[in-house]
C-alpha cells in the first residue's frame, strides 16, 4: 500500500488462500470507491512500494510464491502501464523496508 496522487493504492500481497496476488487497485477517498488498474507484471507479497514523487511507484522487491526476490518494477501512474527496472537490489528481500527521501 501506498499514497501517491491523492489517492491510496493497494498493490499485490496474498490472497484468501495465501495466493501471491498481482493486482492493483486504487482508491480515491473524495469518491470513496475503488478502481482497478493494470496489474504488476509478476506476482508479488511482502514486498516495499514507494511513491517517486514523480508520478511513479515502485515496488520493490518481495516474494512470489517461491523465492524472495531483488528486482524492481515501476509504475507510471499517468500512463497506467508497468515495466521492470534495468537495475536490481545486490540482495533478494521480502518483508523489508523502504523510503524515500529527497533530500537529507
Amino acid at each position: 500500500m501506498v499514497c501517491a496522487a491523492g489517492h491510496v493504492w493497494v498493490i499485490g500481497g496474498g490472497g484468501a488462500e495465501y495466493n501471491t496476488l498481482s493486482s492493483m487497485e486504487k482508491y480515491n477517498v473524495e469518491q470513496d470507491d475503488w478502481e482497478e488498474m493494470a496489474r504488476m507484471p509478476e506476482a508479488r507479497m511482502e514486498h516495499q512500494c514507494v511513491h517517486d514523487g514523480a508520478g511513479r511507484i515502485l515496488v520493490i522487491g518481495g516474494f512470489d510464491g517461491r523465492y524472495a526476490k531483488s528486482d524492481i518494477f515501476i509504475y507510471n501512474i499517468a500512463r497506467n502501464q508497468w515495466h521492470r527496472s534495468q537495475t536490481s537490489l545486490t540482495s533478494k528481500v521480502n518483508g523489508h523496508v523502504a523510503a524515500f527521501v529527497r533530500e537529507i
